[in-house]
């Protein structure tokens, strides 16, 4: 069963997916960057935040592709070109993948490293699998990097919105901005 879109724009609950990942993951890189600056007795408390917040960004990013399978896209904007629409495809399936790949990078170096993911502090996770300090460290070796990844992709995605919004002067960003049609 599909979905059938009743506007040009994404719908709300795209929306909503789209912008609660954007601003968890932003409170995400600014608390990575400063956790070192946390005094020593609060950085347990910062860290399970922060596990907690990958948890739930994960199921954020779960719960958005599968509502992107079930509901229809709205159609392609006839003013952006074949090309660019076959790029902004490639762009977000790795967007897609690295939104589950960050995360889940970061849970199973705990996981592998013998510590729990406590969810804010309500429940304990499954760690699914055996401790294992050499995989632990292969996790803590790519988390960073694959976040820097998302990083950089996120703000040529954004680059891209705003050149079609000031320079193409197409509906590409206000399709997904809150509010609207959708």
């Amino acid at each position: 069963m599909t979905i059938r879109p009743a506007s040009t724009d994404w719908n709300a609950l795209a929306k909503f997916f789209h912008w609660s990942i954007v601003v968890l993951l932003l409170v995400q890189g600014i608390v990575a960057l400063l956790m070192d600056s946390f005094p020593r007795e609060m950085r347990s408390t910062v860290m399970m935040l922060h596990k907690s917040t990958g948890v739930l960004i994960l199921l954020l990013a779960i719960a958005r592709v599968a509502w992107r399978l079930l509901s229809k896209a709205p159609p392609a904007l006839p003013e952006v070109s074949a090309a660019n629409r076959l790029l902004a495809h490639l762009g977000h399936l790795a967007l897609y993948l690295l939104l589950f790949a960050v995360p889940l990078s970061g849970f199973l170096m705990s996981a592998y490293g013998g510590r729990a993911v406590d969810f804010y502090g309500l429940f304990t996770l499954p760690t699914f699998v055996a401790t294992n300090e050499s995989l632990g460290e292969v996790m803590h070796q790519i988390h960073e990097p694959l976040f820097f990844a998302l990083v950089l992709l996120a703000a040529a995605h954004m680059a891209a919105a705003l050149y079609h919004h000031f320079v193409k002067r197409d509906a590409t960003l206000t399709r997904m901005l809150p509010g609207g049609r959708g």
